[in-house]
């Protein structure tokens, strides 16, 4: 099924072709200066008759005498022959290339990859007043890369920019509602992991995490979250895949944070495939897919979202409304926010069939997505930890588009 097919590699077969075309090169050449010095020879030297040999010319297998022997012949024999023998190697090479390429690469997706794309959830109503909506976008790669045979290293990054628009906050404070008027939230993240291949079934991950979380113009250092993860993964049979582990990073109000590391690929037939993958403390969802035909697919997900940043130093000193004798005004700085949702999401994905460069990156898919998020709660914690304010808000619907770019 070409989803879940690995992607050609090119290069590797323009190096073998180089190499042997300049091992057959290097052959002719070297047969063709070693006819040239037997021309220059005499044909016979005073006293010495001729070796015998071969009528090359000829079908039977005349002994070759001084008259018949032409050094022109021979070495037109010799360059046929070594033309005739770098055919076969052609032949045969592009025999084993035909070959390899009809073996299965295996029913997994292919690990290394780029997406790139955005979302816009809609308008959502928050418990005690007002509304927000929020566009998000993103990059992220993953590169898989083997240095020996057993060991390798797994580098993923990726960056997310949510852009928050709150509209009609109460003004009179109620719950700390009118703090929830931040911008963009920034979160860049990276992973350099080590990866060691027990025999074909089992293999074993170990890294550092590096990630940032803060709005624009907050305290980069202060939106710091450092940390670990570590991870297996067990090809159980050849459709079936599954893996666990844990990330830890160190929370922004100096605690640490723990997340599970889940991850299952099962090729439940040639059309049907179950997807799942959570490598980060924002969370993952599980995925089933299914593709009536090479260029197109559908698939429906079941997901859970957390992010946790550091807001920009601010202070709130609204004035109450008459009523509210007992008001104090909020003052805070570099204030904490939770914004955790579950999700359920639909996706069309269209394979075009095309490259962005050839022999680099693999067949592109095109993904339309959309869903909503609910049981929505935004927190918003001071800069030690204690909660200031927290509010749910509805079902959010959202819609996004993404391009997805193997490796």
């Amino acid at each position: 099924m070409a989803r879940f097919a690995q992607p050609e590699v090119p290069p590797l077969a323009l190096i073998r072709h180089t190499l042997l075309f300049i091992f057959a090169s290097s052959l002719l050449f070297a047969s063709v200066l070693t006819a040239d010095v037997s021309a220059q020879e005499p044909a016979a030297e005073a006293g010495a008759a001729p070796e015998p040999t071969e009528n090359v010319g000829s079908t039977t297998s005349e002994p070759m005498t001084a008259e018949t022997a032409d050094p022109e012949a021979i070495r037109d024999a010799r360059a046929a022959d070594e033309a005739s023998a770098y055919a076969e190697h052609e032949s045969s090479y592009a025999a084993g290339e035909e070959k390899d390429e009809e073996e299965d690469p295996g029913p997994f997706p292919p690990a290394s990859h780029y997406d790139i794309g955005f979302t816009y959830q809609f308008h959502t109503d928050v418990e005690d007043g007002g509304s927000f909506q929020m566009w998000s976008g993103f990059l992220d790669g993953v590169y898989d890369i083997e240095f020996t045979e057993p060991w390798s290293v797994v580098t993923r990054f990726d960056y997310r920019a949510d852009v928050y628009d709150f509209d009609g906050a109460p003004p009179d404070g109620t719950n700390g509602f009118p703090l929830l008027q931040w911008g963009v939230i920034h979160t860049p993240r990276l992973e350099l992991i080590g990866a060691y291949q027990f025999g074909d079934d089992w293999r074993v991950y170990l890294g550092a995490v590096l990630e940032f979380s803060f709005e624009g113009g907050a305290n980069i250092r202060d939106g710091f979250r450092p940390g670990g993860v570590t991870a297996f993964e067990w090809t159980i049979t050849d459709s079936l895949r599954a893996g666990g582990g844990v990330v830890v990073v160190a929370d922004l109000d100096s605690t640490a944070y723990a997340s599970p590391v889940l991850l299952l690929d099962w090729i439940i037939t040639d059309a049907f495939a179950l997807h799942m993958e959570s490598w980060t403390t924002r969370g993952g969802d599980i995925e089933l897919g299914w593709q009536p035909a090479d260029s197109f697919e559908i698939a429906a997900s079941l997901g859970f979202r957390r992010e946790y940043y550091r807001l920009n130093e601010r202070e709130f000193d609204a004035d109450p409304d008459p009523g509210l004798e007992d008001f104090q005004p909020m003052q805070i700085s570099e204030a904490l926010v939770r914004d955790r949702a579950y999700t359920a999401a639909a996706r069309i994905s269209w394979h075009p069939g095309m490259r962005i460069v050839k022999d680099v990156f693999g067949d592109l898919r095109i993904d339309l997505d959309g869903g909503v998020a609910y049981l929505g709660t935004l927190t918003i914690d001071d800069q030690d930890g204690d909660q200031i304010s927290k509010q749910d808000y509805d079902a959010a619907p959202w819609i996004g588009l993404k391009l997805h770019v193997p490796l």
